[in-house]
């Protein structure tokens, strides 16, 4: 729940962050996607963790860890744009239908009250009865320290 609240967060105030000045040094290093708490009864999910690692140039490397090991999901090239978006150049991905495309995304990053770094990314945009809306988004948080709850 509580990464629900932290991505119903980041889109409430999307349009303030977005003003801010992203440069590619934010994205830097390793983030970890931010899972929704499953129901107890849920099928077991086939992957532990996915992780984005992005180097100085804006490359990224996007790993799934199951119990059976580690995958290369997908490889791709960042470039930060004007007004909170990025350009996302994917060269290679486990999925056919997304190999060799490029998307412009909106992005943004926040603090929560316990130190920890976040950025969301929103995708599939559309205008629907004059208002911007995205068909899905990712939260994702930075990986620093191991951190006991």
């Amino acid at each position: 729940m509580l990464s629900f609240a932290i991505l119903s967060l980041f889109i409430s105030v999307n349009n303030a962050i977005a003003q801010q000045a992203i440069d590619l040094s934010k994205f830097i290093g390793a983030w970890e996607f931010v899972k929704q708490p499953l129901p107890p009864d849920a099928p077991k999910q086939p992957f532990l963790t996915t992780l984005k690692v992005f180097d100085e140039q804006g490359f990224c490397l996007q790993l799934k860890v199951s119990e059976q090991g580690t995958v290369v999901w997908q490889t791709a090239k960042i470039e930060v744009l004007d007004g909170g978006l990025l350009k996302e150049s994917i060269n290679y991905s486990i999925s056919p239908n997304l190999a060799n495309t490029t998307s412009t995304l909106k992005c943004a990053f926040m603090n929560d009250p316990k130190g920890n770094q976040f950025f969301s990314i929103q995708g599939g945009h559309k205008v629907v009865n004059g208002k911007d809306t995205y068909a899905w988004g990712e939260l994702w948080r930075k990986v620093e320290t191991i951190k006991k709850n």
